[in-house]
């Protein structure tokens, strides 16, 4: 993995205030490092530096400090920036700009967003960015408060900062552990279950994950306790490099899950039954309703398991109802890399738009003040007794019926404006066969299932009982392929924040591109119209709005994954759908808008020209990208005999 170890960080600001000396002095504990070098690393000079307040970092606030100083960088200057993580833009772009524009670091501190406990919180998140060689920090808003004191009190051309920043960066220079322990299956059968969460973290990391280790350890010792003895394996696995493994990637995270599934144990692919995962499974947002986020095809399995059990009415300790979600958006945590390599997901629903994360995600208020004891309970005991079940079920029930729903709604307004009627009527039919032929296929595994149950309750011998599960086990062989079949090359990152069927993204890119072409088209050009190409690439083209050219091109170059590529090297996010990288198009309209002011419709022919080229292109790949799905989708229906 890329190396990232934080030893300390200090900062120290001396000035005078009416000729009076003074001091102010940022200890390690108030200050925290980025995924950023050091200043020991790099072997610079950090002393008797400049400090600067820039308010959110973005190009327009250089630009008036260059008119209002006479400068033309900020060479031998420290910035701080205030950043909005939640609402604006991450990380990875006010640090990006801040190298760019030559500043020799940038300390920053969340304004909104997260971090909402408390304004004495610190939040630092991935930074999903190339190492651009200089520090990033993170302050609370406090601390940044007296700092900026301390700017607006300091007699003119007094102010000296000291920074010091002991961070550790290294291109592939460190080794993160997966760690597992298993408990071995009585059937011999080549299939698994995995129980996992992640063990690496920010600050204490109580919840994010530390609940989750303390969940699967806890499963596991529930397990051996009662001497239960699994047909399968069970798995019990603590993922390192979730919350940051690789530089010069927008997907830099899920890395630890990534190489165990690819490189340390690729024979886990396409005959491991289930990956339970956990993160923050013992937060109490307020609600009673728990929530089982599932692959698509789990959702049927996961709800019959809660109606046969009686955890779907009636929790054992905190809830009142559990609901299944079975959507696959799983991409935020370690079970996208397992989902894209053919291991069906399930786990507790992340609500990532929680008062919770808004308050104490990455901060160091993750702390066990925010535990119940009683969620973990009900988690526990739902997502323990689901690891059994599927165990003991020697047919996994995969529901491709429900698959087909999902792949039917795939056909929006923009399918039917740039595809030919013909190719979605193909699709549409290939989808409709799934559904069919899917039922009958499930209909298998419920009768094996059946069967066996039956089996069991009349005393039959345990080489009946073997017998009946070979079945299961040949069959789930065929059924883990073609879920393996669907998500490798028919569900993608349409919009980088959601697993979904891939030619959605395409589709979704090129009406905006068109939006944008009419917009700038009709005669009249107002603020409004020159926005619509900010939602372009999940929102990655709003940096043109904001950024210089320059980071522009480094961001898109991280978000298409184009340094790792270069090097042969891949991750989870090569399902993102293809950027046409018009940021400089769209910066060229921002100009004429903004700086020349330009209102007519014929100033921004060139503008016009080049989105319709780029949609041109977006669509020639959208039809082939279809193409591919539907050939899929053959080869599924083939497998569904």
């Amino acid at each position: 993995m890329d190396k990232w170890q934080y030893n300390g960080s200090s900062l120290t600001l001396t000035y005078k205030d009416g000729g009076k000396d003074q001091t102010l002095s940022i200890e390690d504990g108030k200050m925290v490092s980025y995924a950023a070098p050091g200043t020991v690393q790099l072997g610079g000079d950090w002393s008797d530096m400049d400090i600067v307040y820039m308010d959110t970092g973005t190009k327009e606030y250089y630009d008036a400090y260059y008119e209002e100083t006479g400068l033309t960088d900020m060479s031998g200057k420290i910035v701080l920036v205030a950043v909005d993580q939640w609402n604006e833009v991450w990380i990875d772009g006010p640090y990006t700009e801040a190298a760019v524009q030559g500043a020799e670091a940038i300390i920053t501190f969340q304004y909104n967003g997260y971090g909402a406990h408390s304004d004495d919180s610190i939040n630092i998140q991935d930074i999903c960015a190339r190492d651009m060689g200089i520090p990033c920090l993170s302050i609370s808003p406090n601390t940044a408060d007296s700092i900026m004191s301390a700017i607006d009190a300091a007699d003119e051309g007094t102010l000296s900062a000291s920074l010091y920043v002991d961070n550790e960066v290294v291109d592939e220079g460190g080794t993160s552990y997966n760690v597992i322990g298993k408990i071995k299956g009585s059937e011999n059968t080549g299939q698994r279950i995995l129980v996992a969460a992640h063990y690496d973290k920010y600050f204490y990391g109580f919840q994010d994950d530390g609940t989750a280790m303390g969940m699967i350890l806890g499963i596991a010792k529930a397990m051996k306790d009662s001497g239960f003895q699994p047909a399968n394996d069970i798995i019990f696995v603590a993922h390192g490099t979730e919350e940051w493994g690789e530089l010069g990637t927008s997907t830099d995270w899920a890395i630890g899950s990534w190489e165990m599934i690819t490189a340390g144990k690729p024979e886990w692919q396409k005959n491991t039954l289930a990956m339970i995962n956990f993160e923050l499974p013992a937060v109490d947002t307020g609600t009673k309703t728990a929530y089982l986020r599932t692959s698509n095809e789990y959702g049927s399995y996961c709800t019959k398991f809660l109606e046969e059990t009686g955890l779907l009415a009636n929790s054992t300790n905190f809830y009142d109802e559990t609901i299944v979600a079975n959507d696959d958006d799983v991409n935020v945590t370690d079970g996208i890399s397992y989902q894209q390599n053919g291991v069906p997901i399930i786990m507790p629903r992340l609500d990532f738009e929680s008062d919770w994360m808004a308050d104490y995600y990455h901060t160091q208020f993750d702390n066990v003040d925010t535990y119940s004891a009683e969620v973990m309970e009900d988690v526990m005991n739902t997502c323990g007794a689901m690891a059994i079940y599927i165990d003991q079920m020697p047919a996994l029930e995969l529901d491709f019926a429900s698959r087909a729903d999902q792949l039917a709604n795939a056909i929006t307004d923009n399918e039917r404006k740039y595809l030919d009627p013909d190719t979605i009527e193909t699709y549409m039919a290939a989808v409709e066969t799934i559904r069919e032929k899917g039922a009958q296929y499930t209909a298998k595994a419920v009768d094996i299932n059946e069967r066996y149950q039956e089996a069991w309750r009349a005393g039959a011998s345990a080489e009946e009982l073997s017998l009946i599960r070979a079945e299961g086990t040949k069959l789930n062989s065929n059924t883990l392929d073609m879920f393996a079949e669907i998500n490798e090359n028919i569900l993608g990152l349409p919009t980088y924040d959601d697993t979904d069927v891939a030619h959605l993204g395409y589709g979704v890119n090129a009406a905006f591109y068109d939006a944008q072409i009419s917009a700038l088209s009709d005669g009249t050009v107002t603020e409004d119209d020159i926005w619509i190409a900010a939602e372009i690439d999940g929102w990655y083209e709003y940096y043109a709005y904001l950024f210089s050219e320059e980071t522009c091109e480094i961001s898109n170059a991280v978000l298409m994954n184009e340094d790792l590529k270069a090097a042969g090297e891949d991750n989870w996010g090569d399902q993102l759908t293809p950027s046409m990288g018009t940021y400089l198009t769209t910066m060229k309209m921002v100009d004429l808008y903004y700086e020349q002011e330009k209102t007519d419709s014929a100033s921004y022919s060139d503008v016009i020209s080049e989105y319709e080229a780029a949609r041109d292109k977006l669509v020639e790949l959208y039809k082939t990208k279809f193409q591919s799905e539907i050939d899929s989708l053959n080869k599924v229906i083939s497998m569904l005999q």
